[in-house]
């Protein structure tokens, strides 16, 4: 909670619009019921104003290219709605890229006889068979259980099975990245803690391991601190 998980999904869409729109012509999704539009379009606007300044040219096509929808409050938010939806942006916008946060604010429908997990396994199974169908990155952003989130500001070493509900968002998931923010050892603004815990193909998707970094609101984007990381590396070990 409070760790900045939609900044990072954000800055992760952005990211991919920036680097692949050339070759694959594709934008983002981003489907999220904790934040305001607005604010994710000024988020967009501080990133396209950095890129403009770092890798030259005018980067405001990507303002076309991001896709942001909150559903009504008083309408339903069943998983297959959003299955639905990514097929329609898919289909019609071109997107490569969408993302689900959290997915405790959806609506989940299950049969009373059916436990939690199996119904995350078998939801984890959809989510599989529409990445496959639209060649598409999906990201999904969860929680953790409240009984192990530590209230002294130290770090709880957490895995990607620990997250709430079911051990198979980790089964069944590509990639796994946990993110903590503490004020440990940054007491003003507080670092970003990532953790890529899970990679199914590291030599393609990235090596497993810790870092460590300060939210830039100004060019939103993260700063690298290499101190923090050392200490969060010798706390988070394989």
């Amino acid at each position: 909670y409070s760790s900045v998980k939609s900044t990072v999904l954000q800055l992760l869409a952005f990211n991919f619009v920036r680097e692949n729109w050339r070759e694959l012509g594709s934008g983002a999704l981003l489907c999220a019921w904790e934040d305001e539009g607005a604010d994710m379009r000024r988020n967009l606007q501080r990133f396209i104003k950095a890129a403009d300044r770092d890798y030259g040219g005018d980067h405001r096509w990507m303002l076309e290219k991001i896709h942001y929808v909150c559903r009504d409050p008083g309408k339903d938010r069943p998983i297959a709605w959003y299955a639905e939806l990514v097929d329609f942006y898919r289909r019609r916008h071109g997107i490569r890229f969408a993302s689900l946060d959290p997915w405790n604010e959806m609506d989940h429908h299950r049969d009373i006889r059916q436990i939690e997990t199996e119904y995350v396994r078998d939801m984890m199974r959809l989510f599989r068979q529409v990445v496959d169908s639209l060649k598409i990155v999906q990201l999904i952003a969860t929680h953790v259980p409240a009984k192990i989130i530590r209230g002294d500001g130290s770090i709880e070493p957490l895995k990607i099975a620990h997250s709430f509900g079911s051990g198979n968002f980790a089964n069944k998931c590509d990639r796994g990245l946990c993110v903590v923010r503490t004020k440990k050892f940054e007491k003003a603004i507080g670092d970003t803690v990532f953790r890529l815990d899970k990679s199914k193909d590291e030599e393609t998707m990235g090596t497993k391991g810790t870092v460590a970094a300060s939210l830039n609101t100004r060019d939103f984007s993260f700063d690298y601190d290499g101190y923090a990381t050392d200490q969060v590396q010798d706390i988070w070990k394989d």
